[in-house]
């Protein structure tokens, strides 16, 4: 007889993308082998309701909230969000033991937000339960301030921000409840302290949909020009102004670095790439197609994500599922995901340090193409492994029976 499972998802849609559709991924992962009872707000709640239709073992439960808190909450900007986010989670709890009490399920899991600011709605639940994957120790390494000029104030704000939170009693209350803590990347984990090491387990969030795998890469024709890649949002924290100085330092000619994406940041890295980098070595696409977006990893000889804080990072891991060696600074999610050798990690002593590295590391992807396509596979075998739901369900199976064959 399939086990009772409770999951719950406040980012939670089968046609959305990012964070909405990991919920859902979730969701599908344990549908493989259990029945899933979903708690999650009616946003998506006919996708969510076709899918659990296919298959069939799903059974989504809606929670909203009332309208005058969403029009109070819409005046506040980024506080109304997190009002909205923490009164959800309080409904989220009353219905879970509502539900609980109904079903009898052998264990609870809260995927997203994929953040600990908000407190797991199930804690005290009496029954196994699994917090997470969840990020946000992460922070901007010493000595990178120049690269944030408009948002080393906030980074500061957030840190601070974090170092608080973790001190609500309810957010105390969610770890110490919390059978396994699920953890983007061990930098968080360390942030929470050593009092939870025997509940972490470090699963990233971060994933490809396996219908979006494909076969491995084709051998890509040469054109004799080596072309730099980076995809994804364009805000400081990204730190592609390292990449332009670094390009600044090479007088090569036939390397190009092509960055797809919009943001914040997008107007103010073109200033920089133009005072910084040789004419014409810069190319911004501004936002694309996902179709362009393929025809770009097609061309692509390696992908760059020099992000001083993240937990991880989906283009990062579309280069990886493509056979693309990628280049990140060795730290916070991009490092690990990228360990065995399965790219390039950039030291981060000090900005001239990174810089150097950075050029050297660009210097070796066009000078040892036969190296850099032997980094690209191992990336992509990495990636079938760790960051395919195939791999995840590997992983979650043994969390999952460890828990519930416990009772």
């Amino acid at each position: 007889m399939k086990k009772k499972f409770l999951m719950i998802a406040y980012a939670c849609d089968p046609d959305g993308g990012g964070e909405h559709w990991l919920g859902w991924g979730w969701v599908e992962l344990a549908a493989r082998d259990h029945e899933v009872w979903l708690l999650a707000p009616p946003k998506a709640e006919e996708a969510i309701l076709r899918e659990a239709g296919r298959l069939g073992n799903v059974h989504p439960v809606f929670v909203g909230l009332p309208g005058w808190l969403r029009k109070i909450s819409d005046r506040l900007g980024g506080l109304g969000v997190w009002m909205r986010k923490w009164a959800w989670q309080n409904l989220a709890r009353r219905e879970a033991r509502n539900l609980h009490a109904e079903h009898g399920f052998s264990l609870v899991q809260q995927t997203t937000f994929h953040t600990f600011r908000i407190p797991f709605a199930a804690r005290g639940l009496g029954i196994p339960s699994v917090w997470g994957p969840l990020a946000g120790g992460e922070s901007v390494p010493t000595g990178f301030d120049a690269y944030l000029p408009e948002s080393a104030r906030s980074e500061k704000f957030r840190n601070l921000l974090n170092r608080l939170t973790l001190k609500l009693p309810a957010i105390r209350a969610s770890l110490d409840q919390a059978d396994v803590i699920l953890v983007s990347n061990s930098t968080t984990a360390a942030f929470f302290g050593p009092a939870y090491r025997n509940k972490y387990v470090v699963v990233p969030a971060n994933a490809v949909r396996d219908d979006e795998l494909g076969e491995p890469p084709a051998e890509r024709a040469s054109s004799g020009e080596t072309v730099f890649v980076h995809v994804g949002n364009c805000v400081e924290r990204r730190g592609m102004p390292l990449v332009f100085e670094a390009l600044g330092e090479i007088p090569t000619e036939g390397i190009r670095l092509v960055i797809a994406g919009s943001g914040p940041a997008l107007e103010t890295w073109k200033d920089i790439a133009g005072r910084t980098c040789p004419e014409h070595r810069v190319e911004f696409l501004g936002r694309i197609p996902r179709e362009r977006v393929a025809e770009l990893y097609d061309e692509a000889s390696a992908f760059v994500f020099p992000s001083l804080r993240d937990s991880g990072g989906s283009g990062l891991i579309e280069a990886m599922t493509r056979g693309i060696p990628v280049i990140c600074l060795d730290h916070g999610g991009p490092a690990e995901m990228l360990d065995g050798g399965a790219g390039i990690r950039v030291p981060i002593a000090n900005p001239t340090e990174t810089v150097s590295a950075l050029r050297d590391a660009i210097l070796k992807i066009k000078e040892h193409p036969a190296e850099a396509s032997d980094l690209g596979m191992k990336g992509r075998e990495r990636a079938v492994s760790r960051f395919t739901w195939q791999g995840k369900a590997a992983d979650m199976e043994k969390v999952y029976s460890k828990l519930t064959n416990s009772q």
